[in-house]
Order: C-alpha cells, then sequence, then structure tokens
C-alpha cells in the first residue's frame, strides 16, 4: 500500500513493524461479522470504496494491492 493508506492506519513507526495492526487491517477487510469487502459482489467497488475516506494530512495517493 502506499503512503496515503498506510499513514492514517498505521500512524507510528511501531505499528508498521508489529502484527496487531496488520491483523486489524485484515479484519476490517475481511470480516465475516460484518461487511466483508473481498467477498463482496463487486469487490473493486467496494475497495475504491474503502480507501476514498478523509484524514487530515494525510490525503496522498491511495493504492493497495491485495493477494486473497
Amino acid at each position: 500500500m502506499t503512503d496515503g493508506v498506510s499513514d492514517p492506519l498505521f500512524e507510528a513507526y511501531n505499528d508498521q513493524i508489529s502484527i496487531p495492526p496488520y491483523n486489524a487491517l485484515w479484519k476490517d477487510l475481511t470480516n465475516p461479522g460484518e461487511t466483508n469487502l473481498l467477498n463482496e459482489e463487486a469487490p473493486h467497488e467496494r475497495i475504491l470504496d474503502w480507501l476514498d475516506f478523509w484524514s487530515p494530512g494525510n490525503n496522498d495517493d491511495r493504492t493497495i494491492a491485495i493477494l486473497y
């Protein structure tokens, strides 16, 4: 993912090198109890919607590659 996605999700350097923040990201993308972005009928559209968020100071480009 580019910094436009990672900076708001992993605010501190330690978040980028530890497992729990990545588990939270994976849960956000695949949570079976709620919306599961990767199992939706049009996952590419759902992920584009998920990437469209406002975070002050983090309005850079947003790109993510997902191998599922």
